[in-house]
C-alpha cells in the first residue's frame, strides 16, 4: 500500500510531474493499492497537473470527501 499524503503541497516542476506520472502509472498497471490525500478539489487538481495525471486521478480512484474544521487551527486557538 502506498500512501501519498497532502498531494499538491510539493514544489511544482517538470521533475515532480514526471515522477508523479510514472509512480501513478506504474502502480495502476501493476494493480497496486494507493491512498492519496489532498486539500485540492477536482478543478484544482486538473489545473495543477498534466492532463494525463488528472485523468488518472479522476478516473481511477474512488473519491471520498471529508469536511470539518482544521484540527491544527483549533489546536492553535486552544479549542
Amino acid at each position: 500500500l502506498l500512501i501519498l499524503d497532502d498531494l499538491g503541497t510539493e514544489m511544482p516542476g517538470q521533475f515532480v510531474t514526471a515522477a508523479l506520472y510514472s509512480l501513478l502509472n506504474d502502480r495502476m498497471m501493476a494493480v497496486k493499492p494507493m491512498v492519496i490525500s489532498t486539500n485540492l478539489n477536482v478543478d484544482e487538481l486538473s489545473r495543477r497537473y498534466s492532463p494525463q495525471i488528472a485523468s488518472r486521478l479522476h478516473g481511477d480512484f474512488q473519491r471520498l470527501t471529508f469536511v470539518g474544521n482544521d484540527i491544527r487551527v483549533l489546536k492553535n486557538r486552544g479549542l
